[in-house]
């Protein structure tokens, strides 16, 4: 991969994971969303090309591995059911800004699941956003 290929991909990556401007949010806070998901497609393509010119299993193998031990996605579902059950357990900022780092998902796809009713729905409607999540995920373990 040629460093315009690295950049672009980089790019790519960086503008899924900070998705669009939230309504009402802030330069600082734009800037901070912005930030964070730059660096995130930075380590993650970083991850991609180490594993490409050093791979200690099959790159299937390992993924094979993973999805066996991973957390599933019905976890979720199960988190934002009991957010619409129990609003005031809904986590502080900070830690929905972890969560979301945490599953590779930006702060506005986990409060746009807990405002779907049923969740699952808006799960299924955004399988490929869970695909890509699940590759960043993958690749961020590979390091």
């Amino acid at each position: 991969m040629n460093r315009d290929e690295i950049r672009n991909e980089v790019t790519h990556l960086a503008q899924m994971l900070a998705g669009p401007d939230p309504r009402g949010e802030t330069y600082l806070q734009k800037v901070a969303r912005l930030s964070t998901a730059r660096r995130t497609a930075e380590e993650v393509v970083m991850a991609q090309l180490a594993w490409i010119n050093d791979p200690e299993l099959p790159l299937g193998q390992a993924r094979e591995e993973w999805e066996q031990t991973r957390p599933s996605d019905e976890n979720l579902i199960s988190w934002a059911e009991r957010m619409q059950d129990s609003p005031d357990l809904m986590p502080s900022s900070v830690e929905l800004e972890q969560m979301a780092k945490d599953w590779a998902l930006s702060v506005e796809f986990l409060q746009l699941l807990v405002a779907t009713e049923p969740p699952r729905e808006y799960m299924r409607a955004n399988q490929a956003t869970l695909r890509e999540a699940a590759n960043i995920r993958f690749l961020r373990e590979l390091r």
